[in-house]
């Protein structure tokens, strides 16, 4: 992911690849792909993001789902535990590395 969008720190890298992983897991109308992962992943950077919190989700939700009903999905408490899921995703991967 860093090789195709510059400038996004390692610690965002992992968290949104784990945010998409766990995104792919639920029964959505259209799950994101690689196209829409780079999309916010640039979107993330443009807004000098070092780290994936929970609001900065949920205001760009929006760039990787395209429908309205998975929005309506990923909404609240589902979110918020989606995001949680990831951070302990993505610092697991994270001490694996190291």
């Amino acid at each position: 992911m860093r090789t195709k969008a510059p400038g996004v720190e390692p610690l965002l890298a992992r968290q949104v690849t784990a945010f998409i992983q766990e995104m792919r897991e639920l029964e959505l109308f259209k799950s994101p792909g690689v196209a829409e992962t780079l999309d916010w992943t640039a979107a993330l950077v443009a807004l000098d993001e070092r780290a994936l919190s929970l609001q900065t989700v949920a205001e760009t939700l929006g760039v990787i789902l395209k429908y309205q009903d998975d929005i309506d999905l990923l909404s609240g408490d589902s979110l918020q535990a989606l995001h949680e899921r990831s951070i302990v995703q993505a610092q697991t991967n994270a001490a694996l590395v190291s």
